[in-house]
């Protein structure tokens, strides 16, 4: 897959560099040519769009953008050259080399810093490309950097995202945006709703009755507060209006 931009280039475009919103990636979708799927998302969280180089990817950057112990995340992370070049030699990998025959910079696919002050950095890969030699001694020198530097690093495939958590991200992302000033006046209700082993629908059609609301706006209300995190449940089984309440928990 042909790159569109050397390094001296993303350093001109000034990649790598901002945090939350500032951030510029290293990598991005328009560097590579059409083959595989990428992404540009817009961010739920950041006022800039997220660069996604695989569905893997992309679903890691909607379960962190949903993730309440999460203070900033950055994709395509570029590693200090002359940091990388030494672990390679260290081990015996050849270091990787740009079309132009210079040492290229590497990037870790997502930096996360969590708002108790740690750090953790992801490596994504298809659980097929574990097979591949060259695949894996990069994945060497990335584990090795982020070590030497005290941070946490972890290698992520498709099998760590079960079905049923790519299906509720994905849903509840689509009502993180809602604007309505209802949504305060159902979640005060919810708050104070005792019988918790009523349905969600049931619950929701009570609530919207009381609120003379159809009960398909209260159920868009409830999972807009779904997908703020404001109202809780476990991401691995799938959501439905089937749940009971009791399978819910309100942040307080």
């Amino acid at each position: 897959m042909a790159r569109g931009i050397s390094d001296e280039g993303r350093h001109k475009q000034g990649r790598g560099l901002g945090s939350k919103d500032s951030w510029i990636p290293w990598c991005q979708v328009h560097d590579f040519g059409g083959r595989g799927r990428k992404h540009q998302i817009p961010s739920q969280i950041f006022k800039r769009s997220r660069h996604a180089l695989s569905q893997i990817e992309a679903n890691l950057i909607f379960v962190v953008e949903m993730a309440d112990n999460v203070a900033d995340s950055r994709e395509q992370f570029p590693l200090k050259l002359p940091d990388t070049k030494l672990i390679a030699s260290k081990l015996g990998i050849s270091h990787p080399i740009s079309p132009d025959g210079k040492s290229e910079i590497m990037s870790t696919d997502l930096l996360i810093d969590y708002k108790n002050g740690t750090q953790r950095a992801i490596a994504i890969k298809s659980s097929s490309d574990l097979f591949n030699v060259r695949v894996i001694e990069k994945l060497q020198i990335e584990k090795e950097y982020w070590n030497d530097k005290g941070v946490d690093w972890k290698l992520i495939t498709e099998r760590d995202f079960p079905d049923a958590l790519v299906y509720n991200v994905r849903q509840l992302r689509s009502y993180f945006q809602i604007q309505d000033n209802l949504s305060s006046v159902l979640f005060e209700k919810l708050k104070e709703y005792k019988s918790r082993e009523h349905s969600i629908s049931k619950v929701i059609g009570i609530i919207s009755k009381e609120m003379k609301i159809p009960s398909g706006r209260g159920m868009e209300i409830f999972k807009h507060l779904c997908a703020k995190r404001l109202l809780k449940f476990d991401y691995y089984r799938p959501f439905t209006p089937k749940m009971h309440w009791y399978e819910f928990s309100i942040k307080c």
